[in-house]
């Protein structure tokens, strides 16, 4: 099945033998070779959106800086990739369920390259760095979803509804 706006998700677990692996979501994917990744690089704790074609890597943030005390390398995270539109956000919880992110990630591609196509999950190891990768997912999902509004924009809306309430009581 193909999707355009989506949110895929899934328990990363890298092995203890390794920790040369970057586990990945993709998404949007064609069999041409693009499409649009949200992954952990659990060699060097960097969380990564990038783009399958020429464009590479889109934008990335250190997870030992934004997420120091919660965030503990080499263990299972959950890793969530909305994609709305043009926007990519890449969102990383301690387990699934949890509310509040340890971090986020985002990037509006401007050039909006890869609109639909398929999901999956994938691995590889850091260039050139040791043996085989491993690692597993569990708890993948895919589901389409309709436009979210950002949380300002929601936040607009309640306020809204509030005043209309408030003056309907008047």
């Amino acid at each position: 099945e193909t999707f355009g706006d989506q949110r895929m998700a899934a328990l990363l677990n890298p092995s203890s033998v390794s920790t040369d692996n970057q586990m990945m979501l993709m998404a949007r994917a064609s069999g041409g070779g693009t499409g649009y990744t949200a992954s952990i690089n659990f060699k060097n704790n960097k969380l990564i959106i990038s783009d399958l074609g020429a464009e590479g890597k889109l934008d990335e943030i250190d997870l030992d800086d934004v997420a120091s005390g919660v965030w503990t390398p080499n263990s299972s995270i959950y890793l969530e990739f909305d994609l709305i539109g043009n926007a990519l956000t890449a969102r990383v919880f301690n387990s699934p369920g949890d509310s509040s992110p340890i971090a986020e990630l985002s990037y509006i591609d401007t050039l909006n390259l890869h609109t639909t196509g398929i999901s999956g999950v994938f691995t590889q190891a850091a260039k050139g760095d040791g043996p085989a990768t491993y690692g597993a997912w569990d708890s993948v999902s895919v589901t389409s979803v309709a436009s979210i509004p950002e949380p300002t924009s929601a936040a607009l809306i309640a306020a809204l509804g509030g005043v209309m309430a408030f003056r309907r009581r008047r």
